[in-house]
Order: structure tokens, then C-alpha cells, then sequence
């Protein structure tokens, strides 16, 4: 009768900890997202000329491409491809508990096109810049979007992607 009893506790004490352990391992992997570092320049035609823009924008994404707050400080790298069509600062940091971080594009009065980079560990993303010499060398290729909401919609964005 003892050893009966025994045997039905350790069964049950077996099956709650093997619950318990799928459930953790269930939360665990819910709980780490795949995060990608994202860099947009908006407006990404710009007229050329000694100016300053504050059009470069630097956040990160989790797998489903919604825009996601930094726990901490987090500090990425930029770079200009051709220095003398547009200049960026070496390196900004987003503040923890933001979504992204604005940072300047400095022209000159050269025209042309340039990559602007922006890495953070391992990983390295670009957007592309064009800059031109007059309003019409400037393409318009502007597309009027209504966006209706839906029960798709990502919600909680701040950063100005489309």
C-alpha cells in the first residue's frame, strides 16, 4: 500500500514538472524576439545645397516589422557612402524606451546619389539618398495612400516608415 502510494506521487510529481518545464521552455521562446536593426531617410530626394535635414531616421524591428522600444541605451554607427553629396554624424543613440532615433543629413552642392549605412554589432543596413542640382532633375513620383484601419494594423509606431 506504501509503495503503491509512492509510486502514484512520483507519477504525479513527474507530470507536473514536465508541464511546468513546457511551459517554461513555451515562455522562454516567446519571449526572445528576432530583432533587426532599420534606417530610413524620409524624404530620400532632396534638392542639393549647403543645408541641413533632419530626415534620417534609426530604430529597430522584431520579426513581424513593427517597431520595438530599446531596454537600454543603445548606440549604432553611421556612415556616408560619398561624403561630398552628404555628411552624417558618426554615431547616434537611441535613448532607452524609445522607438527610434532622428538624426541630420548635411548636404552640400554637389548632386548624385549615396548610401547612408547604419550598423550595430554585427549587422549593417542602408537607405538610399538622392540629391539633385534643381527642382526638376528631382523626380515626383508621389503616390496618395489612404490607409483605413483594419485588424492587421500595427499599432504603437512612431517612427514616420511606410
Amino acid at each position: 500500500m506504501l509503495r503503491e502510494l509512492c509510486l502514484k506521487t512520483l507519477l504525479i510529481m513527474l507530470a507536473a514538472f514536465a508541464i511546468i518545464l513546457g511551459n517554461i521552455v513555451f515562455a522562454v521562446a516567446q519571449v526572445e524576439p528576432s530583432t533587426n536593426l532599420v534606417i530610413k531617410l524620409s524624404p530620400s530626394v532632396i534638392e542639393s545645397g549647403e543645408n541641413t535635414h533632419q530626415i534620417g531616421h534609426v530604430g529597430f524591428t522584431n520579426k513581424y516589422g513593427s517597431l520595438i522600444k530599446v531596454a537600454k541605451d543603445t548606440t549604432v554607427n553611421l556612415e556616408s557612402e560619398d561624403q561630398s553629396i552628404a555628411t552624417v554624424p558618426d554615431k547616434i543613440t537611441i535613448p532607452a524606451n524609445s522607438q527610434f532615433m532622428t538624426f541630420d543629413v548635411k548636404t552640400t552642392s554637389n548632386s548624385g546619389t549615396t548610401k547612408i549605412f547604419a550598423s550595430f554589432g554585427d549587422e549593417r543596413v542602408f537607405d538610399t539618398l538622392i540629391v539633385g542640382r534643381t527642382q526638376d532633375e528631382i523626380k515626383n513620383d508621389l503616390k496618395l495612400v489612404v490607409n483605413l484601419p483594419t485588424g492587421e494594423m500595427n499599432v504603437n509606431s512612431e517612427m514616420p516608415f511606410s
